[in-house]
């Protein structure tokens, strides 16, 4: 496949990965810092967590590797981009990083997995 076709699918995935499929209940649960009250939608929804937050994060990474490796076709991406991402967000989530600083590093994952696969074969 070539490689701007490659860009847009990881585009788009990221996009439904990070944005759609997140919603605002899976965006505060994997909060460390949210307390205990869970809202969606500016509605409580919620005064117990439900999980601890590193299993929604690790949920949420998952999620993004999964969708990362289905477009490049190498199963390997996956856990690699899992990590990676649940990482990227945890230091967004406890201040380390912005929502630009956060969005670029899960960008320029995006690119070093996708140099990594049509260099090491698999595409």
């Amino acid at each position: 496949m070539d490689l701007l076709p490659l860009l847009w699918w990881l585009a788009v995935g990221h996009v439904v990965s990070d944005f759609v499929l997140q919603t605002d209940f899976m965006s505060q649960a994997k909060d460390p810092k949210q307390g205990s009250t869970i809202y969606y939608g500016g509605i409580q929804v919620s005064r117990k967590r439900v999980g601890p937050w590193w299993l929604w994060m690790g949920a949420h990474g998952i999620l993004n590797g999964a969708v990362t490796a289905l477009i490049l076709g190498v199963w390997w991406v996956g856990p690699i981009e899992a990590l990676h991402h649940a990482c990227i967000d945890w230091c967004k989530c406890t201040g380390r990083l912005g929502f630009w600083a956060d969005q670029l590093n899960h960008a320029f994952m995006k690119g070093v997995l996708l140099y990594l696969v049509l260099n090491l074969g698999g595409v």
